[in-house]
C-alpha cells in the first residue's frame, strides 16, 4: 500500500491518496470514515464508478462508516478523497480526532484510510506489507507519529515526512501535528504543547527517575532505550503508548503537577513490565492493564503518599457501575468473553492489590519479579498465571493461594465482598 496524507490545519481538512495492490485487497469491500468525500476511484488505472453506503459495523457498536464495494482487480485500486475530522467520527468511544490550526490528531481508528475487513480475523490480518506513508504538513509544524521516520524534506512552505510501514499485520498509523517544544531527558524526550518553565521541567525529570528506580528495585531491572518520546495532546484525548516506535501520547494536563504524571508513569511501565499475553486472553486486558495499573498505584503511593493513590480508590467507580447493573458480575477470567477489558484497569488492579496483602509485599514483589522475567517473551494465560504464583510463593502458601484465585479469577467471591460492603 502507498498512502499520502496532506494535512491542512488552517482549513481543517486532510487530503488523502491511497493505492492498494491486488493481494492487499482482502475483502470485496472496505470501510472508510463516513465524512470522507471520494473524488477519484480507479480500478487498474481506469476511473470507475463506485457504490457506497453508510452503515453501523457490527464489530463497533455505535460507529457508522462508509462501506465501499471494491471491484475485481487485476493489478491495483487507487482512490483520492478529502476528510474533515470533527472529533466525533472515531469507531471507539475514547477517540477524539480533530484537524485544527493549533493541533491536529489523527488515529487509525478514524478509518482515515481504507480498511479491508469483515470480522476480527480479517481485521487482525489486514496486512500492509512494503507500505510507504508520506505525511505532508506546513513546514512550521512538528509531527510525532507511531511509525519510524525514514526521511524528512522541507520545502518553501511544506514539510514531507516519509515513514516505513513494513511489519505484517501492523495497520496502525497515529500522529499528532503541532508546534511542539521538545525537551530531552535521560529517559527520553517530551514534546510539550506550551512552554512549561524550568521548574515543571525539573518536576517531570525527578518524578520519572524516581518512578523508574522504584520499578527496577521492586519488579526487575529494565534497560529501556532513551529514545522514548512523550508527546502532549489536548485534554480529553486520553493517553496511550505506541510500543513499536516508543512513542507515548499523553494529555497536556499530565504536566500540570507531579501527581498527574501517573499517566506517563503508567505508559512507561507498559514498555518493560508486562508479561507477554496469549492471544486468547488479550481482550481481558488483565496481563497488561491490571498489572500496569497496580504498578502505577504502587509507584505513585511511594512517591506521594498512599492516601491519594490506592487500588481501592481506583476501583470505586467500577464497583459502583457493577452495583448499578452497568456490568454483569462475571469472573476476571471471563472479562474477554463479555468485552469487559476496561475493568482490568480497576477490578484487575484491585485483585493484585489483594494478592499482595495476602502474601505480604516482600514475597509478592519477589514472586512478581520472577514471573515477569520468566514470561516477558512467553505467552501467559490465566491458568498458567495462577499455577506460577502458587509454585513461586512456596508450599506454605499453596492452599490459601488456590482459594484466592478461585475467589478472584474464576468466580466473583472476591469482588462481591466489595460490592456488598455498606
Amino acid at each position: 500500500m502507498e498512502l499520502f496524507i496532506e494535512v491542512v490545519p488552517a482549513e481543517g481538512v486532510m487530503h488523502v491518496r491511497v493505492k492498494y495492490l491486488k493481494d492487499e485487497v482482502l475483502t470485496n469491500h472496505f470501510y472508510l470514515n463516513r465524512d470522507a468525500e471520494i473524488s477519484y476511484f480507479s480500478c487498474d488505472g481506469q476511473e470507475t464508478p463506485h457504490e457506497s453506503s453508510n452503515e453501523e459495523h457490527p464489530m463497533f457498536s455505535g460507529y457508522t462508516a462508509q462501506k465501499v464495494l471494491a471491484p475485481n482487480l487485476r493489478d491495483c485500486l487507487e482512490l483520492a478523497y478529502s476528510l474533515r475530522l470533527s472529533g466525533e467520527t472515531g469507531c471507539c468511544p475514547y477517540v477524539r480526532e480533530k484537524i485544527a490550526p493549533e493541533f491536529t490528531f489523527i488515529r487509525w481508528e478514524t478509518f482515515c484510510y481504507p480498511m479491508f475487513f469483515e470480522d476480527w480475523d480479517s481485521y487482525r490480518n489486514t496486512a500492509f506489507t512494503a507500505c510507504n506513508i508520506q505525511l505532508i504538513v506546513p513546514k512550521e509544524y512538528d509531527v510525532v507519529a507511531s511509525k519510524k521516520e525514514r526521511d524528512t524534506a522541507i520545502g518553501d512552505s511544506k514539510k514531507v515526512v516519509t515513514y516505513s510501514h513494513q511489519d505484517k499485520g501492523s495497520n496502525v498509523f497515529d500522529c499528532s501535528v503541532a508546534s511542539y517544544k521538545k525537551v530531552k531527558f535521560s529517559f527520553g524526550s517530551v514534546c510539550f504543547l506550551s512552554d512549561l518553565g524550568a521548574e515543571k521541567v525539573q518536576m517531570v525529570n525527578d518524578t520519572m527517575l524516581k518512578a523508574i528506580s522504584y520499578m527496577n528495585e521492586h519488579f526487575g531491572v529494565r534497560h529501556i532505550e532513551p529514545n522514548l518520546v512523550f508527546a502532549a495532546i489536548p485534554d480529553g484525548y486520553g493517553s496511550f503508548v505506541c510500543p513499536h516506535n516508543n512513542v507515548v501520547f499523553v494529555e497536556e494536563a499530565t504536566f500540570s503537577r507531579a501527581e498527574n504524571l501517573r499517566a506517563i508513569v503508567h505508559e512507561y511501565i507498559h514498555l518493560g513490565w508486562n508479561p507477554k499475553v496469549a492471544d486468547s486472553v488479550q481482550r481481558a486486558r488483565f496481563f497488561d492493564e491490571a498489572f500496569t495499573s497496580y504498578f502505577e498505584v504502587r509507584v505513585m503511593a511511594a512517591l506521594f503518599g498512599g492516601e491519594s493513590f490506592s487500588a481501592e480508590s481506583k476501583a470505586e467507580h467500577a464497583i459502583d457501575a457493577i452495583r448499578r447493573g452497568e456490568y454483569k458480575l462475571v469472573p476476571i477470567a471471563e472479562y474477554g468473553l463479555h468485552g469487559y477489558g476496561g475493568l482490568s484497569y480497576t477490578i484487575g488492579a484491585l485483585c493484585l492489590h489483594e494478592l499482595c496483602l495476602l502474601l505480604g509485599e516482600p514475597v509478592f514483589d519477589n514472586v512478581t519479579k520472577a514471573f515477569l522475567e520468566k514470561y516477558k517473551d512467553v505467552p501467559v494465560d490465566f491458568d498458567l498465571f495462577c499455577r506460577e504464583y502458587i509454585g513461586l510463593s512456596g508450599k506454605d502458601n499453596r492452599r490459601k493461594l488456590s482459594r484466592f484465585f478461585d475467589d478472584w479469577i474464576y468466580t466473583c467471591s472476591g469482588i462481591s465482598e466489595y460490592i456488598n460492603a455498606e
